[in-house]
């Protein structure tokens, strides 16, 4: 009690200092003090300074129940200007205590609700501890509190126009996503083969080597099979010698200067592999690590191995997940690239190019994504192809901008992928089903 009319005095004469250390009016416990701030907030914003009359003026405006008595306390409490920080620390401090209190009272109400399955009573009290972390109390605010968040936001992007989130490296692709942003959900996908493990952990490696602290959660390898994918891209070797242990000198050496310059990483990617992993799992884990160290990218490989054992179907179970990838990437303010493997129904069309139809369950995924984006490689059906060694990303869906392609120069033997110079080759095939249905 002492330290908030301690804090309100400072206020009263220095209020941009005390705000400036990140008070705000949720740190007060008594509602009254609360009021109180805000009325001081809203004074000095319009006239630079307040007094006893104005306060109680605008607590009345406000509609508060603090009354004349209560600020008349706030003047009359002695205080220090040389202290205004160990004051406003001292109040942000016991603000913690409380929410944690409260937090502990909702793992214990959680724990002790036999309505929830383990799983659903682990979300929930992951997400109260999150919470706490994160300042969920601050969660909603005034457009006009987020303002200069905001207004700082545009002034940087003025400042250094062009992709704004994480650069995959792919600059056609960049520039219709404008880059990997916080809070987006992306989801990659493709048929068997067309490469969309290489190409996130493309992505994942350079984001890595820009200083992004990324986490590459693999259901269906294992650590050593990511590294050896990793190896292949990083180090230059064949990926199939490398599987067969076929390796030579050079290779060796090669393998040798690539560890060397791990090692030496300031953000080198962090890896999950466990299998048959549950959306709640998932989730619990992606936040654990943010708390530990902000994350800045996270890659889910892939899609339809995740489980939810709340669904009563297919279809429920992937409207779930996605939703709750969204929300995540949302709360942690961190993009998730979401693989995915489509259906056998592209490949019964004469252009087999992926649709958005062609997603299992789309319509959950669609909804969810913030872009959709499709591989294909035309040599896997097509083994003389004029587009042999060309990969195509088809920008379906792009919530922030434009759809449309990005090609590729792929060298799958090392797993790498970088930007195609020059002119895209005609694709006989198409000449060829064109001229089929014209006669038909």
């Amino acid at each position: 009690m002492i330290i908030d009319l301690c804090v309100l005095k400072s206020a009263t004469q220095n209020f941009y200092i005390v705000s400036g250390f990140g008070v705000t009016a949720s740190d007060f416990s008594n509602r009254i003090h609360s009021d109180i701030f805000v009325a001081i907030e809203a004074i000095v914003e319009r006239r630079g300074h307040c007094d006893i009359a104005t306060i109680v003026d605008e607590l009345i405006r406000q509609g508060s129940r603090a009354s004349f008595a209560d600020v008349r306390d706030v003047y009359e409490s002695e205080f220090s200007v040389g202290l205004i920080k160990d004051y406003c620390k001292a109040l942000m401090r016991e603000n913690k205590k409380t929410q944690l209190l409260t937090v502990s009272n909702q793992l214990v109400e959680i724990a002790l609700n036999e309505k929830l399955t383990i799983e659903q009573a682990a979300d929930q009290a992951e997400k109260a501890i999150t919470g706490f972390t994160v300042g969920a109390s601050k969660s909603v605010e005034n457009m006009t509190d987020f303002l200069q968040d905001s207004v700082n936001q545009i002034l940087h992007r003025i400042e250094n126009q062009g992709i704004q989130g994480i650069q995959t490296g792919f600059t056609d692709f960049d520039n219709m996503l404008g880059g990997l942003n916080p809070g987006n959900l992306i989801v990659i996908a493709a048929r068997p083969a067309m490469g969309k493990t290489a190409l996130a952990l493309n992505i994942a490696i350079r984001a890595s080597h820009e200083g992004a602290r990324c986490l590459f959660m693999s259901l269906e390898m294992t650590k050593s099979e990511v590294f050896d994918r990793y190896t292949s891209i990083k180090a230059g070797i064949n990926h199939t010698h490398l599987r067969n242990g076929n390796l030579n000198d050079d290779d060796l050496d090669k393998l040798n200067a690539m560890c060397s310059n791990l090692k030496k990483l300031a953000s080198p990617i962090l890896v999950d592999d466990t299998a048959g992993q549950t959306i709640n799992e998932i989730k619990s884990k992606v936040r654990a690590a943010h708390r530990k160290q902000s994350l800045d990218l996270v890659v889910i490989d892939y899609l339809g191995l995740i489980k939810d054992r709340s669904a009563r179907s297919k279809n429920e179970e992937m409207g779930n997940i996605t939703a709750a990838l969204k929300a995540l990437a949302k709360d942690i303010n961190c993009p998730v690239v979401l693989l995915c493997q489509l259906n056998r129904d592209c490949e019964r069309r004469d252009d087999k190019r992926p649709l958005i139809a062609d997603l299992r369950d789309s319509g959950s995924i669609e909804q969810d994504a913030d872009s959709v984006t499709f591989i294909y490689r035309d040599e896997v059906y097509e083994q003389h192809s004029a587009r042999a060694g060309i990969t195509e990303l088809i920008v379906r869906k792009n919530r922030h901008g434009r759809t449309g392609t990005a090609f590729l120069k792929d060298n799958l033997a090392l797993q790498r992928f970088s930007n195609y110079v020059g002119e895209v080759p005609e694709q006989e095939i198409i000449k060829t089903y064109a001229k089929k249905s014209a006669f038909n």
